[in-house]
């Protein structure tokens, strides 16, 4: 609403009073017209007023013109009745956000790699050895210490550190994009607490599914290198390296070569993860809860902590897939070079009548044992790179 004209000729169009104090002199007054003339000429307030702006005297005229354009340039927003906005972590838009929690997945990624992967070489060894081969966990890494060297715990690291990097980067980011989504949706139904953040168990769970999905259109290529070289025979490898493993598969095989075994490796990542991220939030969700603290003040021996349990928890659900996984990413590619499973349920036939029950399990002291610190490594690095960035 409009302030009165000042009367008096002390009246200056330019001048500019902060807006938490009303000016001193207050502002010409619009002309006001007969509401009762009005109504009855069948015209509106707007059509009124600039009809009767018309009858004004130049100078008046102007004095608005030069006052409005004044006001238009500082007070462009209505912030004199306003209290201050801060702004929040729910304000920031979303592609800054999600670049944010890409950059944050990437270092969990390398941080799992880096302390998950002697542990990792062990698993793959016992898991794709033929029966009777090793006698536990200490035998094969014996082996792998005195036929190869202390470095063949790190054999095809390259590509885990450049893939698995990337993997969790678009596993951190699908998770965090679709707690967002889930967020929005509780808030409009008023669920969830402010801003709905605090989800169900079903929407982490499903959260948890869609970041294994995403996840595993990279992931399974890069296991499938990984595994092959890891594999390989020391003495006569086959592949110069995870590029000259790439090329040759491509090159023989085409593109279903390189993701050779992904029906088992959508199965693992959409159930693993959808129970390992589940696992994880309701133990941040119980934290924050307890504690009355906000997410970002639990500590860094919780996330590790709690990062250890949920790896416990996907190990449990999905460590038989993971075999099978690693038969069908180990087995030739045709008849020709020694192919031995046709299908996901063939290899999951064959392992069960010729090796039993037992083969779905052989090695799972190793990956038990590196669970917590890759995973617990994982969480820290996230939820750290996390608070930094955001």
């Amino acid at each position: 609403m409009r302030s009165p004209r000042p009367s008096g000729s002390n009246y200056d169009p330019f001048t500019i009073f902060m807006a938490s104090d009303p000016p001193p002199n207050p502002r010409p007054s619009r002309p006001n017209t007969n509401r009762t003339t009005q109504a009855a000429q069948n015209m509106t307030p707007v059509h009124s007023i600039a009809e009767a702006w018309k009858q004004e005297p130049p100078h008046i005229q102007q004095q608005w013109r030069t006052a409005d354009a004044k006001a238009k340039e500082h007070y462009l927003f209505p912030i004199r009745w306003r209290p201050p906005v801060h702004s929040t972590p729910q304000d920031t838009p979303t592609m800054s956000k999600t670049v944010n929690d890409l950059t944050a997945g990437t270092v969990g990624g390398i941080a799992q790699v880096l302390v998950g992967q002697p542990f990792d070489i062990v698993k793959v060894r016992m898991q794709t050895a033929a029966q009777g081969t090793y006698s536990g966990m200490l035998h094969c890494a014996g082996g792998i210490l005195k036929n190869e060297g202390p470095l063949a715990f790190y054999k095809g690291t390259l590509t885990p550190l450049l893939g698995i990097g990337a993997c969790v980067s678009i596993q951190f980011g699908a998770l965090e994009y679709t707690k967002r989504y889930f967020a929005r949706q509780n808030a409009l139904r008023g669920q969830g607490g402010p801003g709905g953040i605090t989800l169900g168990s079903g929407q982490l769970f499903a959260a948890g599914v869609a970041a294994g999905l995403a996840n595993a259109v990279v992931s399974g290529p890069v296991e499938h290198i990984r595994i092959r070289l890891q594999t390989q025979s020391a003495t006569k490898p086959l592949y110069a390296g995870p590029f000259d493993a790439m090329k040759q598969i491509f090159s023989s095989h085409g593109i279903a070569g390189i993701y050779k075994g992904q029906v088992v490796t959508l199965w693992r990542e959409a159930l693993g993860y959808g129970v390992y991220f589940m696992a994880y939030e309701k133990l941040m969700q119980y934290e924050v809860k307890k504690k009355d603290i906000r997410r970002d003040q639990i500590s860094a021996a919780n996330a590790v902590l709690f990062g250890a349990a949920a790896g416990y928890v996907l190990w449990a659900v999905i460590y038989p897939i993971d075999m099978i996984k690693s038969r069908m990413q180990t087995d030739g590619f045709s008849a020709a070079d020694g192919q031995k499973y046709k299908s996901t349920l063939g290899c999951v036939r064959t392992v069960w009548q010729q090796e039993g029950i037992a083969a779905f399990i052989r090695g799972l002291t190793p990956t038990l044992i590196r669970s917590p610190f890759a995973n617990g490594a994982t969480f820290l690095a996230f939820e750290m790179a996390s608070r930094v960035l955001n």
